[in-house]
């Protein structure tokens, strides 16, 4: 399954843009945009759309992950969603085992609680 950074990488150099081009373009940093083509963040709603236009494709080939998450066409509020739950990933990469599962049942509470 190709992700977000890789339809922004592959774009890109459909039209022989570099990295630094691309970026320049859209108004944001190379480091960021790097960044982007590796997954390691989600572009705000509206860099999604400059890079869309940009890079001469719709924003729906870009974020096609994401559109059955979105309820009400609320892209924006996914990729915040996906962001939190990366971040969150991200964390518990450096936690031992007992720190994931007190993580894991604080969700599962939450949740629980949140059903109720």
């Amino acid at each position: 399954m190709s992700t977000l950074g890789a339809r922004i990488r592959k774009a890109r150099k459909k039209i022989n843009l570099t990295i630094e081009q691309l970026s320049e373009k859209v108004g944001v940093s190379k480091n960021y945009m790097g960044d982007l083509e590796r997954d390691k963040c989600f572009p705000s709603f509206s860099v999604l759309i400059s890079l869309a236009k940009t890079l001469n494709v719709s924003p729906d080939y870009l974020c096609q992950d994401y559109l059955g998450v979105a309820k009400s066409g609320d892209l924006e509020q996914a990729f915040s969603l996906d962001y939190s739950i990366a971040k969150v990933a991200n964390l518990m990469l450096e936690m031992s085992e007992k720190q994931k599962e007190i993580v894991l049942q604080t969700v599962l509470s939450l949740k629980e609680f949140n059903q109720n």
